[in-house]
């Protein structure tokens, strides 16, 4: 096989691919052999059909799938022979396929190139220690009781954090539009206008108003039907039992400890992580191609809620850029995932994997993507070793920072999950 490799405007090349006419020729004969086995032609047995005969019954669709399938293989070698990675869809031109001629056709593919990279050893980075305080373990024992906590109905007027029960009629210069009956809403979730929770509040159970919206020219008439207030559960022998079987609160508090100062670890690493691959970014040359950046985006915007396209992009051009930092540099310094490696990690996901990790590794279509990560992970662990380190002492560890020290912003619910009774970090 002959590749030749032409550049083209910004990402794109061109590469024409000719296969030797001897090699068509064993494909096609190939094909013919299998279809002779059980071709059925009027007047022959099976399997004594003439080749001349096969080609005239069965020619055109023989060598259509032969054709196919020789550009799919050899469009594959060329691009491995080149070391191209290639960015979305190839698109075949001058496809020339003829019996007895050699296999010839060009292809225009979008292309990664390699990053240009800097300095990546010796890099100085500050590293921020994370000290788990009493606060914190506090903080996320007070979540808990939020997760526990009921709802009680009251006489008082109603008030932020409530939960109310209410009928809302919206009308339009008296004529109704929408009605909505029973409606469940937590008072300050602005589930309803700003003007309206402002006007409910300090409502009482029974009352009924009339609120004005000037944004929308709309009149909401509100009924309220009940005010529900907060009532934290006591840590006492019966909740902690329900907890997970802890005797004490302060056995309690020692397993959330343990489990936010893991948390704080990982987090330590994950800074230092971002902080030196965002070095290694600065002092380096990386073009992102405008197909992968648009995948990557979408990926993102579908992936994460409440984010914008700016922000979207933002997202995908670092990680782009991190990821061909971290290829270049394990071509650099050689850096592999053997078969022995993959083979070891996959059956150590099967012996001790989550659902979710198995879920994810274990599928045979999934065995390079496994290559891939360990081999961020050995890059990782090879510029940590290689960076000069400060260690900075910084209690971040505030209330609201323990709640949200898994990087999601939102409070418990995004950043913690609950198993056999305890907050734990997410996975």
């Amino acid at each position: 096989m002959e590749v030749t490799v032409q550049d083209k405007e910004n990402f794109a090349k061109q590469l024409e691919v000719v296969i030797p006419r001897e090699e068509v020729g064993k494909r096609l004969q190939e094909a013919y052999d299998k279809i002779k086995k059980d071709a059925f032609v009027p007047g022959f047995r099976k399997g004594k059909v003439p080749l001349t005969i096969l080609k005239f019954h069965f020619g055109k669709a023989i060598e259509a799938e032969v054709k196919e399938k020789m550009l799919e293989e050899f469009y594959q070698q060329a691009i491995e022979k080149e070391k191209l990675q290639v960015v979305g869809s190839p698109k075949f031109e001058e496809i020339d396929f003829r019996e007895g001629e050699p296999f010839k056709f060009k292809v225009a593919v979008e292309v990664i190139p390699p990053a240009e990279i800097g300095d990546y050893k010796g890099i100085e980075v500050e590293v921020e220690k994370v000290e788990v305080t009493e606060e914190d373990v506090d903080a996320v024992v007070e979540m808990k009781k939020e997760e526990l906590a009921q709802f009680q109905s009251t006489d008082r007027p109603a008030t932020k954090g409530d939960v109310i029960l209410v009928d809302v009629t919206i009308e339009k210069d008296g004529k109704v539009l929408q009605t909505a009956k029973e409606l469940k809403i937590k008072l300050g979730d602005k589930i309803l206008p700003a003007e309206v929770e402002k006007a409910i509040a300090g409502m009482k159970k029974g009352e009924e108003k009339k609120i004005t919206v000037k944004e929308e020219d709309l009149d909401y008439v509100v009924k309220l039907n009940d005010v529900q207030e907060k009532r934290l559960i006591t840590l006492d022998e019966s909740a902690l039992k329900s907890l997970g079987g802890f005797k004490t609160v302060e056995e309690l508090k020692d397993k959330i400890r343990k489990e936010l100062e893991e948390l704080a670890r990982r987090r330590e690493e994950d800074l230092l992580e971002n902080k030196i691959l965002e070095k290694v970014i600065e002092n380096s040359k990386i073009e992102v191609p405008p197909t992968l950046l648009k995948n990557i985006t979408e990926y993102y915007k579908m992936g994460t809620s409440n984010i914008d396209d700016a922000k979207a992009k933002e997202i995908a051009t670092q990680e782009i850029k991190k990821m061909l930092v971290i290829q270049e540099i394990a071509r650099k310094e050689g850096v592999q995932v053997t078969d022995e490696e993959l083979e070891q990690k996959r059956k150590q996901i099967m012996e001790e994997g989550t659902p979710g990790e198995k879920r994810k590794w274990l599928p045979e279509e999934k065995k390079e993507d496994l290559r891939e990560h360990l081999l961020r992970e050995k890059v990782i662990e090879f510029l940590k070793k290689n960076a000069k380190k400060k260690t900075k002492k910084k209690l971040i560890l505030t209330p609201e920072e323990a709640k949200e020290l898994s990087g999601k912003k939102g409070g418990k619910k995004e950043a913690w999950k609950e198993e056999k009774g305890i907050i734990i970090p997410k996975e």
